[in-house]
């Protein structure tokens, strides 16, 4: 497995990818995803024979010190194995060289409980991110979706 950086390539299996994990995505936020994969930082976890897309993530500058996860998302919601550390290790190193200092990502408040969410969270709990806020209701998001605010440190 490998982490490919801008090649648009692999944009349709991504989104394949996305529409499979139908716990996780409603139609408006896989018409986000697409826009997404072409407008920000955009990293996929492929095999090495570029068959299969394990996983993928794009990120956005939100400042000159920051930067944001604004999607992420791994086969098979296997998010203990290697691809979504390596995806998430990649995009880090990356912002931060080039001088991000905090990197966040927005989802899902843990305090809901929905438990295709679980390991999701534990993941990123475990890659050094801590909540810092839970916003209901969220500019954007349905009104029953309370957003959790995640920060790390770089």
């Amino acid at each position: 497995m490998r982490i490919e950086k801008n090649e648009k390539k692999y944009i349709n299996k991504c989104q394949a990818l996305a529409r499979d994990l139908t716990e996780h995505f409603r139609t408006d936020t896989l018409e986000a995803l697409t826009k997404d994969l072409r407008s920000d930082m955009f990293y996929a976890a492929v095999d090495d024979t570029k068959q299969r897309v394990f996983g993928y993530l794009t990120l956005r500058r939100t400042n000159a010190r920051a930067a944001e996860v604004t999607r992420m998302s791994v086969a098979n919601n296997k998010w203990r194995g290697e691809a979504a550390a390596a995806l998430l290790a990649r995009a880090a190193a990356d912002a931060k060289a080039k001088g991000a200092c905090l990197l966040s990502i927005k989802l899902l408040d843990p305090e809901t409980g929905y438990e295709p969410y679980a390991d999701m969270w534990d993941f990123y709990e475990k890659q050094g991110f801590t909540t810092v806020a839970a916003i209901t209701p969220f500019p954007g998001w349905e009104p029953d979706q309370p957003c959790a605010i995640m920060v790390k440190v770089l």
